[in-house]
């Protein structure tokens, strides 16, 4: 009887690259969702008039291309460049990035050249017409994230500015202003497009 062929040895995933520049810097961030990247290290947008805001339906930070009209945002914000495993760690944070898209960026890590690496913005929709305060908690990972990986060396105003935000204290119920984005309208708006049908075929089949 002919042997079988040996099997090949399986082939290895190929690192990720992602950016994270909200709670995902935190160590303990990650810690919970069960991912360890092989490398952490600080980095900077390539495009130095993007803006962090906490413009994302809920009061949590995504990355605008331009200032917002009115509230907080600090343009050019530090980040984290983290080296994932393989592309099932970013799809293992991905399922718990509620409303947000991937998409590829430039950005400059502090100890080398340009990379494209992926990052998490905010769905259209679901990006506050004016950034809303942050939950305390929230805010303190972005910090945790700050002090575990040196950003206040790399840019102590953006960690002051951190610092100094209004935030929301514990127990605290978020305002309209947390909500009111594109998918809060339209949702208003099917939703009262459903009861004028329903009253129009209550009175035209009583």
């Amino acid at each position: 009887m002919q042997r079988p062929p040996p099997l090949s040895p399986p082939v290895a995933s190929a690192p990720v690259l992602l950016y994270s520049y909200g709670a995902l810097m935190a160590p303990s961030a990650l810690t919970k969702r069960s991912v360890a990247p092989l490398r952490s290290a600080p980095a900077s947008l390539a495009d130095c008039n993007t803006c962090l805001a906490f413009a994302h339906r809920g009061g949590y930070a995504t990355l605008l291309s331009s200032p917002p009209a009115s509230g907080a945002a600090y343009r050019a914000p530090p980040g984290v460049l983290h080296t994932l495993h393989s592309p099932a760690d970013l799809q293992r944070l991905a399922a718990n990035e509620v409303g947000y898209r991937l998409t590829t960026l430039q950005v400059t890590p502090c100890d080398g050249p340009p990379v494209a690496a992926a990052v998490f913005l905010s769905s259209p929709l679901l990006v506050l017409r004016a950034p809303a305060p942050p939950r305390r908690r929230y805010r303190d990972l972005l910090l945790e994230g700050c002090t575990h990986h040196g950003l206040g060396q790399l840019d102590p105003e953006y960690v002051a500015w951190l610092e100094g935000l209004q935030v929301a204290e514990p127990g605290q119920p978020l305002g309209a202003a947390h909500n009111d984005c594109p998918a809060q309208t339209l949702a208003q708006g099917l939703a009262a497009g459903a009861l004028a049908a329903a009253a129009w075929a209550s009175v035209h089949h009583s």
